[in-house]
């Protein structure tokens, strides 16, 4: 399930609110350049885990902003410096999605 949270960057100070994580049917691929979220359709996440099969990297592609590559391991980037060094906050809402 994904969710839509306000963070900090430790590195600015800035605070903003980011989503990631994905859904029942879909996986989400955040760009190690820009930061743009490319969601990709997954083959089954109903099955076990060691049954589940991922998007192979035909499937994942590039970014389609600046042909950046792409990541569902990591967090969200500051918009104002890049850092990726952020902390979640208790601020604003959690919205979750599938």
């Amino acid at each position: 399930m994904g969710t839509e949270q306000t963070y900090k960057c430790k590195k600015c100070g800035k605070f903003f609110r980011a989503q990631g994580g994905g859904g029942f049917t879909f996986d989400e691929y955040r760009c190690m350049l820009c930061d743009v979220i490319k969601t990709v359709k997954t083959r089954d996440k109903g099955v076990p885990d060691e049954e589940y099969i991922p998007p192979t990297k035909e499937e994942i592609g590039v970014c389609d902003k600046c042909g950046g590559g792409l990541k569902n391991d990591t967090g969200p980037m500051c918009p104002k410096c890049g850092s990726r060094d952020i902390d979640e906050t208790d601020l604003g809402t959690i919205i979750s999605y599938d």
